[in-house]
């Protein structure tokens, strides 16, 4: 929050042990927790860390966390509204980086699910993004699909 991206990741680096040594524990969680599992944790890590997705480092770290744990995520959680939010991050991390062409793909891939869902928070989070990107690539093809998929 305050811009330190270091301490950041030291906080983070922390938070991942405490939460790997509760994983160890799963069985004692109580039910409404389900969903706080290694992936979940490596998504969050992804947020915080694309708050530094300007500096490579940071980059390439909050991609990682990102794709690591949507890739953990059942199935069914990857196509929830949910779960599509995190696709969103994952875009907006491949534009703030400047690879347009990734950040649209994947904006799609969420756009797909806002779609299927008819989610209006999913809708929320990709119209800027949408919109940045059409700023910086007007007249893509894919970026036209990305906005059609808003419309």
């Amino acid at each position: 929050m305050t811009g330190d991206a270091g301490m950041a990741e030291r906080k983070l680096d922390d938070a991942m042990t405490s939460a790997s040594a509760a994983d160890e524990h799963r069985d004692e969680s109580p039910p409404w927790l389900y969903y706080h599992s290694p992936a979940f944790f490596q998504l969050q890590r992804g947020i915080v860390l694309a708050h530094f997705a300007d500096i490579p480092r940071f980059h390439d770290l909050a991609l990682a966390a990102l794709e690591t744990g949507y890739a953990g995520l059942l199935p069914d959680e990857r196509t929830s509204e949910w779960g599509a939010g995190y696709l969103v991050h994952m875009a907006a991390v491949h534009e703030r980086a400047g690879n347009a062409d990734q950040a649209t793909a994947v904006a799609l891939a969420a756009a797909l699910v806002a779609g299927q869902t008819g989610s209006p928070r999913l809708r929320a989070m990709l119209v800027p993004l949408a919109a940045r990107l059409t700023a910086r690539l007007p007249g893509d093809s894919g970026v036209a699909e990305l906005a059609s998929a808003l419309a």
